[in-house]
């Protein structure tokens, strides 16, 4: 083979391949924008002002939820604290003792 030609054909490559890269990177002429279509026209409901003449309508205020105390007078009330106290158990170790 040839060093001429081998030099020919990469010298050869190498101008297609740069012919295509600034065909791929060339600009590309801006889109013409499309027209927005018309809008219809639509009628419009023109709503009176209140007249002096109607009352305002109050707002009721916020409903005021009482504190559940169920928990507190549990806990505060020693004689029933008695009544459902439960022993706690002596649980004895199993490695405890000769073994």
């Amino acid at each position: 083979m040839n060093p001429r030609s081998h030099t020919f054909k990469i010298a050869v490559a190498l101008v297609l391949l740069l012919a295509g890269l600034l065909t791929a990177c060339g600009a590309t002429p801006p889109a013409k924008p499309e027209p927005r279509p018309e809008p219809e026209k639509v009628e419009v409901a023109v709503v009176p002002p209140p007249t002096p003449h109607t009352p305002a309508t109050p707002t009721p205020p916020p409903a005021i939820i009482a504190p559940d105390d169920g928990c507190v007078n549990c806990h505060t009330n020693p004689e029933q604290l008695i009544a459902t106290a439960k022993e706690e158990e002596v649980v004895e170790s199993l490695n405890e003792g000769e073994g």
